[in-house]
This record gives structure tokens, sequence and C-alpha cells, in this order.
């Protein structure tokens, strides 16, 4: 396990998504692995964490799917619904915004000081064009993945804050 976290790249934090599906375990088989890969979360965890003593800073947490997916109101039932939609959604909204600043810094919308600006500056996330067209130009495979780890960061900041 440690040479597998030691080819990971080197960042300041790793946010860790479990599937929290304890309670639908019908078969003794499958408790056999849910226990497996929870030992295998618990090991990950404990070898990013392994600086806690020294530093104090944690260099992972881990995230229920099910949280993740009541933040942001896509649960169906048990399920999580797709994030892609909303990923998607916030990244024209993010674009609509720039949009409206560049006009703004031109003279356009909201160049009087007495117009309340349209532009949420508290935006928690701030995503340039290139990473945009990456995440439009991905198979749904990908987009899926990515939208998933964006809505896990903004979770993360919105409990911190």
């Amino acid at each position: 396990m440690k040479e597998i976290v030691s080819q990971l790249p080197n960042i300041d934090f790793y946010i860790l998504e479990h599937q929290s599906n304890f309670g639908q375990i019908n078969n003794k088989n499958m408790l056999n692995s849910f226990i497996y890969v929870r030992s295998l979360e618990a090991l990950f965890l404990g070898i990013l964490n392994a600086d806690i003593g020294h530093f104090g800073n944690f260099g992972a947490v881990s995230v229920s799917r099910n949280f993740t997916g009541r933040h942001f109101d896509l649960m169906v039932g048990l399920n999580r619904a797709s994030t892609q939609p909303l990923v998607k959604q916030m990244l024209n909204d993010q674009l609509t915004r720039q949009s409206v600043m560049y006009a703004s810094s031109l003279g356009g919308l909201g160049s009087d000081s007495n117009d309340e600006s349209p532009i949420d500056s508290t935006s928690p996330f701030m995503i340039n064009e290139q990473v945009a067209k990456i995440f439009h130009s991905s198979n749904n495979y990908q987009r899926e993945h990515l939208a998933n780890c964006l809505l896990q960061a903004i979770l993360f900041f919105d409990t911190i804050k």
C-alpha cells in the first residue's frame, strides 16, 4: 500500500469518497468484501495521514458519497443522481459571470456605481476556460469523475467555513 501511495502526486490534501451502503448488504459474502474495502480505506487514510503527529495537519479525509449527494440535493431515494448536470450548470453560470465582469470592465453592464453587480465575489470556486473545455471534451465516464471531484472540493470548503 505504501508503494501505491508513494506514486500519488504530492499535493496538500486528499478527499476520498466512500460508499456508505452497509445497510444494503443482504448477502454474507458481500459483508466480507465490504469489510475488506473499508480496511483498505483505513490503511490508505492512515498512510496519507502519517504526518499528523509531526505537523498536526491532515493529509486526507474520507467523505461519504451520500453526504456529497445530500449537500447538493442530488439524492433520489437511496441513490445519488449524476453530478454532471449540476457541474455543467455551475460552469455555465461561471462563464456568464466572467463575461459580465468583462463587459463591466469595458464600461458596459454594471458600470454605474449605483448598480448592484450581478457577480458573486464569494463564489467558492473559479475554473478557467481551459479546464472547463477539458471537462466538456471528456467522455461521459471521465466527466462524472471530474464532476464528483469538483463537488467534493466545494463540499469540503462549505463544511469548513
